[in-house]
């Protein structure tokens, strides 16, 4: 299970994450996403969402995504619930945070 981690060893995964990052980039002929930004309050709604879905959901999948090149392509995460190891598809996921402001900022 997922464990905190310093603020050390988050910006040492940031870094570790470069070289993909500058890949996607030039993939995409600009600066991609580094990171995403939900709220306290959104992240507090969904938990909410999926607390009252008439579902069991035991857990919260992060996925990476990306955009379709119309609404700017880049990168993005969005948030599946899980039933057991699988994914429930009967609930909606969370998208649409906001793409790190400028994107090349870094942990």
């Amino acid at each position: 299970m997922g464990k905190q981690i310093t603020p050390k060893e988050a910006e040492t995964l940031c870094d570790n994450f470069d070289a993909r990052y500058t890949e996607l980039s030039k993939l995409i002929k600009k600066d991609d996403n580094r990171s995403v930004l939900f709220s306290l309050q959104e992240i507090k709604n969904y938990i909410n969402y999926l607390e009252n879905a008439k579902t069991n959901v035991d857990g919260i999948r992060i996925y990476f995504g990306a955009h379709d090149a119309k609404d700017g392509g880049l990168a993005t995460v969005f948030l599946a619930p899980t039933q057991g190891a699988k994914n429930n598809k009967n609930l909606n996921c969370l998208n649409f945070g906001v793409g790190g402001v400028p994107p090349i900022d870094k942990y």
